[in-house]
């Protein structure tokens, strides 16, 4: 199973703003296989029965991303009302992980002197790593429509602070809501 979500908050004034990022997801998966005998060649007549072998996978991830801007360009487009932005950004990513794996495996030793014996083996581990990386990088929004923007951002970090080297490259439509909640004008992106 899969569970993702992702949230996007930014409040702006004239030409500053600020932003916050929260996305996680939850991976949860089992596989089990029946593998064929082994045979020992060593040892003619000792082998296994089927195998029988399942493995439980959880994967967690955590990801905040922080930081604020500032306009460097606006232009005014002919008959759009929103113009045409250039915005610098800054910031801090928080990334965290969380992974568990629990594995088993049952089979029968066939050809022992007492008979047939089973056996099983059960191994589990897991563990988490997190770390923050600092980020800069720019963005820009194309008004289509009045009320359809694209937009593309792009940034680079990490810097040796958490990771060497961290990027990213987004770009999405933005659909300003005809509504406007406590003077509040809200956007819905994909």
């Amino acid at each position: 199973s899969l569970l993702a979500g992702f949230a996007h908050l930014e409040v702006g004034h004239d030409r500053l703003f600020g932003f916050l990022v929260v996305a996680g997801t939850t991976l949860d998966t089992d596989q089990s296989a029946h593998l064929k005998g082994i045979e020992d060649p060593q040892h003619p007549g000792l082998s296994t029965g089927r195998i029988d072998a399942a493995v439980d996978l959880r994967l967690d991830s955590v990801f905040f991303e922080f930081g604020g801007g500032y306009r460097l360009l606006e232009l005014a487009l002919p008959q759009r009302r929103e113009p045409f932005t250039l915005e610098a950004l800054a910031g801090g990513r928080y990334y965290y992980f969380w992974t568990r794996v629990h594995a088993t495996a049952a089979t029968k030793i066939l050809g022992l002197p007492g008979g047939p014996r089973a056996v099983e083996q059960a191994v589990a581990g897991g563990g988490d790593v997190d770390w923050v990386d600092p980020f800069v990088g720019g963005r820009f929004t194309v008004p289509l429509t009045d009320d359809i923007q694209v937009s593309c951002r792009a940034d680079i970090g990490g810097f040796g602070a958490g990771s060497d080297l961290a990027w990213s490259i987004v770009s999405g439509l933005k659909y300003a809501i005809p509504w406007e909640p406590l003077g509040i004008h809200p956007w819905f992106a994909l």
